[in-house]
């Protein structure tokens, strides 16, 4: 997980993914995405194929997240 903070167009390549949010403060959810709770559920959901471990985008759209009010983030 990172933050991107430019205005310049950027390319995804193949197995890295962006999340879009509306009414959730960003910063809180990179720092929720940081946390070993999210972290082991989504190892526990990834699949491997030789030495890399994939998370689907279905497994991330799947994760339920607890998400507090605004002001509480």
């Amino acid at each position: 997980m990172s933050k991107y903070r430019h205005k310049q167009i950027v390319l995804l390549n193949q197995r890295v993914g962006k999340i879009i949010v509306k009414n959730v403060d960003k910063n809180f959810l990179y720092f929720l995405f940081k946390t070993e709770g999210i972290h082991n559920d989504l190892s526990s959901r990834s699949s491997s194929s030789g030495n890399q471990a994939n998370t689907s985008s279905n497994d991330i759209e799947n994760l339920t997240i607890p998400i507090p009010p605004l002001k509480v983030q």
